[in-house]
């Protein structure tokens, strides 16, 4: 007899003679992780019975059928768990048996088709598989008791608040309630509306009330992004400082500002094309608060998958490394051309490209629309574009219309009046 077999036998075992405590059990466990056929059978009707609210016990696992081997298989198993004590044990080695059969059996595959498929292909296929194995093993496992669920938010509830990373600005903070960390907020637009723009100023600004920033930058090198940044904070317009066309007090001004930034030590710039295995890395290296991604469609996906689904894959991994890290995760997004066909050009969730998985994992969803310059002049001086950040995803907070005044000439984005709508 086995040790799978063994955990198995004890886990029905206790099915049949304490239903009750063993609750955890056909909640947090799938009949598929059974290695005995039969066992795994006795397990899927007991789930059943269980879902139902009928009772269990030998005699309706048994049932009516005059099945000798069944009868005497449920037998057993009621002797195997002499004791409820140690029950937990048993569920636990049953999962874990199950997820080491199920990490052998991929390896095992892959090794036999590595020369055929290539490295690559093989690395993907062995990460889809155990990715999926390690899903099923934690479904079911993760109920909480209500007064443990009111013990937990009664701790939250005196807790200081550094759970909530501040944007800086007062308006989006009211509007969904900060950018917690676990959670994930989209900012999508069209090109040319401001997006890196407004990321770089949502980075300045948590960065000065102490959040560590990561920056992912996989459209343009950091020394770019710094440009953008000089002329947010001296107001000197981004193309002389691009072109470095600066009167030499012009450039002590730009490089004081550059040097002087409050929360300067607490924001790293990554400048190569990250997947998702890096930014893992790249979180636990540099332990930051926030990660900004700019932007989500040059991530590196799974080449072998069709875009629509890789995307979604991603989306789904950058959710659960948020959760798991305790990161808050901002990723800018591009929105495709629906907006342009309708007359009030409103944005809606569907409008966001590539993915409706990306919705669907985001926590807060922002889109970001500026109106139109026809005359196509250059802003100047003191002029800006009117801008509204249309709130249409916050689960924490409530739908919005928040207006922003945007000077591309700095790269700055500034607080109006608040709106609700």
């Amino acid at each position: 007899m086995t040790a799978a077999y063994e955990a198995e036998a004890a886990v029905i075992g206790g099915i049949v003679t304490d239903s009750e405590r063993a609750a955890d059990a056909l909640s947090g466990l799938l009949p598929e992780m059974f290695s005995d056929a039969l066992l795994g059978t006795l397990f899927a009707e007991a789930q059943q019975l269980h879902q139902q609210g009928k009772p269990i016990d030998a005699v309706t696992l048994i049932g009516s059928d005059d099945n000798r081997e069944r009868k005497m298989v449920v037998v057993q198993c009621a002797e195997q768990c002499v004791s409820m004590a140690n029950y937990g044990t048993y569920v636990d080695m049953v999962r874990e048996l199950w997820r080491q059969r199920t990490i052998a059996k991929a390896l095992q595959a892959v090794a036999w088709e590595v020369s055929g498929i290539g490295a690559d292909r093989a690395i993907d296929k062995l990460r889809h598989m155990i990715a999926e194995q390690d899903a099923l093993a934690k479904a079911g496992n993760d109920s909480v008791e209500y007064l443990e669920a009111a013990a937990n938010w009664v701790n939250w509830m005196y807790a200081d608040q550094s759970s909530i990373c501040r944007s800086g600005y007062r308006s989006i903070d009211d509007a969904i309630g900060g950018i917690a960390l676990q959670t994930v907020t989209a900012i999508a637009a069209r090109p040319g509306q401001g997006k890196t723009a407004f990321a770089l100023n949502l980075m300045m600004r948590m960065a000065k009330r102490g959040a560590r920033v990561l920056y992912c930058t996989l459209e343009m090198p950091a020394r770019q992004l710094m440009s953008r940044v000089a002329a947010m904070l001296t107001k000197i317009d981004a193309s002389r400082i691009r072109d470095r066309n600066l009167t030499p007090e012009e450039l002590q001004s730009a490089v004081n500002a550059v040097g002087a930034v409050e929360g300067k030590l607490g924001i790293r710039f990554v400048e190569t094309q990250a997947g998702i295995d890096d930014l893992r890395r790249l979180v636990d290296q540099h332990k930051p608060d926030v990660v900004i991604i700019d932007h989500l469609g040059l991530m590196k996906v799974n080449r072998y998958a069709k875009r629509y689904e890789a995307v979604g894959e991603l989306s789904r991994q950058i959710h659960a490394m948020a959760v798991e890290k305790k990161v808050a995760v901002i990723e800018l997004v591009q929105m495709n051309r629906e907006t342009e066909k309708r007359k009030d050009r409103k944005p809606v969730l569907s409008d966001l490209r590539e993915s409706g998985d990306i919705e669907q994992d985001c926590d807060n969803v922002l889109f970001l629309q500026s109106d139109r310059q026809e005359d196509g002049r250059p802003i100047t001086g003191n002029g800006y574009i009117e801008t509204k950040v249309y709130v249409e995803k916050a689960r924490e907070g409530r739908i919005s219309t928040i207006p922003l005044h945007w000077q591309p000439q700095y790269h700055l984005f500034t607080e109006t009046e608040l709106k609700f709508g």
